[in-house]
């Protein structure tokens, strides 16, 4: 994960995300705990700048912020297994 050439906002971007990128560190490999709000607050602030193409990310991470939805809230409906279906 890193910055395109280029981007001159360091003064906008999160201590947390700087660590990262200065020790080079990617979502794969985030040293916040998987679920923690502070794993959330990182994940949405990549996505920010990866969404305008300011970062970029290789491999797992490029997949993690295409594909996953962390820090978003969602309503989950509690239903027996006998109504399970599968959605795709």
């Amino acid at each position: 994960m890193k910055f395109v050439k280029g981007f001159n906002e360091w003064d906008k971007v999160s201590e947390e995300l700087k660590y990262h990128i200065e020790n080079g560190l990617g979502l794969e490999d985030t040293v916040f705990r998987l679920g923690s709000d502070a794993h959330a607050k990182l994940f949405e602030e990549v996505e920010q700048y990866w969404d305008k193409g300011n970062i970029i990310l290789n491999g797992k991470g490029g997949w993690m912020a295409k594909n996953l939805e962390v820090g978003k809230k969602a309503i989950y409906k509690i239903v027996k297994a006998e109504e399970l279906k599968r959605l795709n």
